[in-house]
């Protein structure tokens, strides 16, 4: 359910939706959004209040690697085929993005955070 509301949030912001929850073995990238020359690639984290931990604390330096990587493999490919469209993924720019989702009943609390780690490539 929170990916699809994240989707639909930057689907609404005019971002064109690549992938969803593609893998490279066992590392995955929930959401692959083109936005201009700029491939985002999106985790998105949810909570139900009351929670313990901060969604965001879940994205640390072992996810940001495993999300780096799986973003390795699919730039390598070079291309990415949705909805019978071919695009092309060279000479774009890689950014990481983090959703967070905090459900309390029928409510939630969506805070999306542009840029939210640099890949060191």
């Amino acid at each position: 359910k929170g990916e699809m509301l994240a989707a639909r949030y930057l689907a609404d912001k005019g971002f064109a939706v690549l992938e969803y929850n593609w893998r490279s073995g066992h590392k995955e990238i929930d959401l692959i959004f083109l936005d201009g020359n700029f491939i985002r690639g999106v985790e998105v984290k949810c909570r139900i209040y009351p929670y313990m931990t901060s969604p965001l604390s879940n994205v640390g330096a072992r996810k940001q690697s495993n999300l780096i990587k799986a973003m390795q493999k699919l730039l390598s490919k070079g291309w990415i085929v949705q909805d019978g469209k071919k695009f092309d993924l060279k000479n774009k720019e890689v950014i990481f993005d983090v959703i967070t989702i905090v459900f309390n009943g029928d409510f939630y609390k969506l805070n999306y955070i542009q840029n939210a780690f640099t890949p060191n490539w």
